[in-house]
């Protein structure tokens, strides 16, 4: 929702993609089923644990962020 690079977060990642996925859910009617991670830097995914927690919770389905060259 801020676009802060996911592990810059902390525990405040699961509010931010919950903020997100709620606003996405009001504007379209549905809720997505998958996140973009921020930035494309490395900092911008989650560790493992996080992630699974993220994908469980909010039924997430696919992450994905993008590379500079």
């Amino acid at each position: 929702h801020s676009h802060t690079p996911f592990l810059r977060l902390g525990e405040g990642v699961f509010s931010e993609v919950r903020q997100n996925r709620d606003y996405i859910s009001q504007a379209c009617g549905d809720q997505p089923r998958w996140v973009s991670y921020p930035n494309g830097r490395d900092d911008a995914i989650p560790d493992a644990a996080t992630l699974e927690w993220l994908f469980v919770d909010l039924d997430l389905r696919l992450g994905f962020t993008t590379l500079g060259a």
